[in-house]
């Protein structure tokens, strides 16, 4: 069975349509920091290498420019190093206008992520500094994950899983385990030129993309999104170790905002290989419930995926005139906003006049005859202009067909195109917890499983016994 990336962002009625590298050497053993001696260890890292063209980072002070006085925290991208000064993108409501900035300003961070439906523009965030405890009085536990405005369900869904299994593996992953600080040695796990998982520490400081809310309190924009920080009560450890990936990763948030693979996430966070579970899908639902309570106990992580990329073809709804513009807003099967998959969207003249266009994958709509066309993928909305004389005859001449992810089982609140933590079996169900930490399905009977799920796997979080133990 293929395996398929998730991508899922945080889909929710009070987020606004969000539907839509290595640079420390491996370390078995994490270095201990307080939060100045972290602080300073992360002005060395800095330190260490110049900037270079498309590195993200924030301004580490006020800062004056031809843009206007940029504050701290406002989120950059370097274009080019001029001698003591950076030319720079800025973000945080500039929409990546150019200016320079004094080198001594800029800290290295993970690039945020792009917007989904504008091509070239970064998510509109700044960067803020949170402290808080690491975790709550029982050790960090599968309801401290919620997943915010990236597209890396597979990764929270991964935490949430292991947290569930092993607890104590995620506390092992930072040092010092100590609230309030400011940065922390975060060690996670990469697979070297032997295919062989070796720790990786790096330092991470608790500066986080950040969103105002509409009460104006301030939440990450990424994993923590519906955490309340204020009374700095609120776990931290999933956002430190998604920021841990990010700086890990090649790309920073923009890279692992792309979708991945549960296992993988799984390996990284642990240690321990993960192992694909798709001869699941061939078994009866008595054996289904067997496999999975068989995992449980033996302490395994378990991730599941739901299908992605529901076909739907013919759908009509246009309207316009002459060469246009023509607009539709399609609708998935279920007749909800369709949640469209990228580059699977195809709108055909039945009569042949304005023949086929379909998208590129960045929101727009291309094709011979097509003079403009965009596509917002989070809420199926198409707008479409023709070249002078290649309009269609009627607008009931235009269909489209797509691919549609969303509500894929509204009976059991179950998302296509997303990750989600193994919790428990309850008689002849299955209970999973969703990476969003709200907005959990029922409980899904076994029968059910592989209609609505298409990828399955598990980590052993844990070294095995070894042979005679």
């Amino acid at each position: 069975m293929p395996v398929t990336q998730r991508d899922d962002l945080h889909h929710d009625a009070g987020h606004a349509d969000a539907h839509d590298a290595e640079a420390d050497h491996p370390s078995p053993e994490k270095k201990k920091a307080d939060g100045a001696g972290g602080d300073a260890a992360i002005k060395r890292m800095a330190g260490a290498s110049m900037p270079k063209a498309k590195d993200g980072g924030m301004l580490t002070a006020e800062t004056q420019s031809k843009l206007g006085v940029l504050a701290k925290g406002t989120a950059v991208e370097v274009v080019a190093v001029k001698g003591d000064k950076l030319s720079v993108k800025v973000w945080s409501g500039h929409a990546g206008a150019t200016t320079d900035v004094p080198l001594g300003s800029f800290q290295m961070e993970p690039a945020l992520a792009m917007k989904d439906d504008s091509p070239g523009q970064r998510d509109d965030y700044t960067y803020e500094q949170f402290t808080s405890v690491l975790w709550g009085p029982g050790g960090p536990s599968a309801g401290d994950v919620r997943q915010g405005y990236l597209g890396d369900c597979y990764f929270n869904a991964a935490m949430g899983a292991v947290a569930a299994a092993n607890p104590g593996k995620i506390k092992s992953l930072f040092a010092p385990q100590k609230a309030n600080l400011t940065s922390y040695q975060v060690t996670l796990h990469t697979a070297g030129r032997d295919g062989k998982l070796a720790p990786k520490t790096v330092t991470v400081d608790t500066n986080l993309p950040t969103k105002v809310k509409s009460d104006t309190s301030l939440v990450p924009a990424y994993s923590g999104a519906s955490q309340n920080f204020a009374q700095h009560d609120a776990p931290l450890w999933p956002a430190l170790l998604e920021k841990a990936y990010a700086q890990m990763t090649r790309g920073g948030y923009a890279k692992i905002g792309d979708g991945g693979l549960a296992d993988v996430a799984m390996q990284t966070l642990t240690g321990e290989e993960s192992h694909d579970q798709s001869d699941t899908f061939a078994k009866s639902p008595k054996k289904i419930l067997e496999k999975f309570k068989q995992l449980q106990a033996a302490g395994a992580a378990v991730c599941c995926g739901t299908l992605s990329g529901i076909p739907l073809k013919g759908a009509g709804g246009f309207t316009g005139t002459g060469d246009g513009p023509y607009h539709a807003d399609l609708k998935d099967s279920h007749g909800s906003a369709a949640e469209l998959v990228h580059k699977s969207l195809l709108v055909r003249d039945k009569k042949g006049k304005g023949g086929t266009a379909h998208d590129n994958g960045e929101g727009k709509l291309i094709g011979a005859n097509v003079a403009a066309g965009n596509v917002r993928y989070g809420s199926g909305a198409v707008d479409l202009t023709y070249e002078k004389g290649k309009g269609p005859t009627h607008p009931e001449d235009l269909s489209a067909d797509f691919e549609w992810e969303g509500m894929i089982a509204p009976e059991f609140g179950l998302y296509g195109d997303h990750e989600y933590i193994f919790e428990s079996v309850q008689g002849d169900s299955l209970v999973f917890k969703n990476p969003w930490g709200e907005s959990h399905p029922k409980p899904i009977p076994a029968a059910r499983f592989k209609e609505l799920f298409d990828e399955m796997s598990a980590n052993p979080t844990k070294p095995p016994k070894p042979k005679g133990a």
